[in-house]
């Protein structure tokens, strides 16, 4: 899907809302440029998900707040009361 995330996520709306799945996805630094900004990547989601970065610090993976500028990597989309504790993995 690369170079078409924004028409897929948006695509992916309604399924989103009532199933609600965690979704992992990769944003490239050209994938970025196309968005714009977070607004638009937020708005291509429910309201209820909330945007983490995925970060791998050899042997670990750590899940952080997201920052749209200057991100090049993946991205945990997770829905707000899913029930999960997110912290270093």
């Amino acid at each position: 899907m690369e170079g078409f995330e924004y028409q897929v996520l948006k695509g992916l709306k309604n399924f989103l809302i009532r199933h609600r799945p965690p979704l992992i996805m990769e944003i490239s630094d050209s994938a970025r440029i196309e968005l714009g900004d977070m607004g638009t990547l937020q708005g291509a989601l429910p309201p209820e998900y909330m945007l983490r970065s995925i970060r791998q610090i050899p042997p670990r993976y750590r899940v952080e707040d997201f920052r749209f500028d200057g991100f090049d990597g993946m991205i945990l989309a997770i829905p707000k009361g899913l029930g999960c504790r997110l912290g270093n993995m």
